[in-house]
């Protein structure tokens, strides 16, 4: 469309100037077909060149949609390979114990107390599983969000409750200090959701007799929530990588919790959903901080 209007314009122009040239040379036939065929030529040569930067612009962008395209096809090849594979593991063990049970095992009462026991934490796995997909999904492709204002203290209260009885288990205690003023707009419920991941993963990776955090701050431009513990904490080399689907921190941390290995990417695209961003410092045996930083604009004071 920019060519055809470049184009016309062009015409246009040579119009008026081989125009003024017939005015001025009159009858001086071979004059006026001299410049206007010089006239003509440099015309050709102009949009040549601007043919030629459209054809490169054009290549150029479809170079970087199909670099793009290919991205998110393997983007999405790898976390259909890796769904696939979280989803089998607790459904072979489902099948295997209930094969066990099948053949015999269920009329040793210890054995079928154990196996069944198995069987449910398997299945609790799964729903967890699937319910962390089907959010992430729904997170990532919804457009439209219901959007209130609500207060994050009270928000963040309602979290702790619920996080409560795995924190007693652990003997971890969690202080809300966050401000009794702060109100956000926004989802609610996808707020919910993402401090009810970052709390629990604070609790879970937290030590015996340990603290967590909910904290609020300010920097440029940014309202900061802040869920701080002090944990067993992330390795350098790893925090960049954890907010990654499925991705497995190190063997010997992994088995200190059962997780989907979704909650922190759940995280991270809620986080975009408010304009903002999340953000990771963590030591080994120190603990971590992971910020949600908002922009101001969508905090009510």
């Amino acid at each position: 469309m920019e060519t055809k209007i470049k184009f016309f314009f062009l015409g246009l122009i040579d119009a008026f100037i081989i125009s003024v040239i017939a005015l001025l040379l009159k009858e001086d036939i071979m004059s006026i077909f001299f410049l206007s065929a010089t006239l003509m030529a440099v015309t050709f040569f102009i949009a040549f060149k601007l043919i030629n930067k459209d054809i490169e612009v054009a290549k150029d962008n479809f170079e970087k949609a199909r670099e793009e395209n290919k991205e998110a096809i393997k983007m999405r090849t790898e976390f259909v390979t890796n769904v696939t594979h979280e989803l089998k593991t607790p459904l072979t063990s489902i099948s295997g114990f209930v094969e066990t049970l099948q053949n015999g095992a269920i009329d040793d009462k210890d054995a079928r107390i154990k196996f069944l026991g198995i069987i449910a934490d398997e299945t609790a796995r799964l729903n967890r599983l699937i319910e962390d997909i089907l959010t992430l999904s729904h997170i990532e492709n919804s457009k439209n969000q219901v959007e209130s204002i609500f207060s994050v203290r009270e928000e963040s209260e309602m979290v702790i409750k619920m996080i409560k009885p795995i924190a007693e288990r652990k003997k971890i205690t969690i202080e809300n200090n966050i401000s009794k003023d702060c109100k956000l707009s926004g989802n609610v419920d996808r707020f919910k959701q993402m401090m009810v991941n970052l709390v629990e993963n604070a609790v879970k990776y937290g030590k015996e007799n340990g603290h967590v955090w909910l904290e609020t701050s300010k920097e440029e431009g940014y309202f900061i929530i802040s869920v701080r513990d002090d944990g067993i904490g992330v390795k350098e080399d790893e925090i960049d990588r954890i907010t990654e689907r499925f991705y497995r921190v190190d063997k010997s941390r992994a088995r200190v919790v059962d997780g989907t290995g979704l909650g922190l990417s759940i995280v991270k695209h809620t986080a975009s959903l408010f304009g903002g961003q999340l953000s990771i410092h963590s030591k080994v045996d120190e603990g971590s901080v992971f910020k949600v930083k908002i922009p101001k604009n969508k905090i009510i004071l």
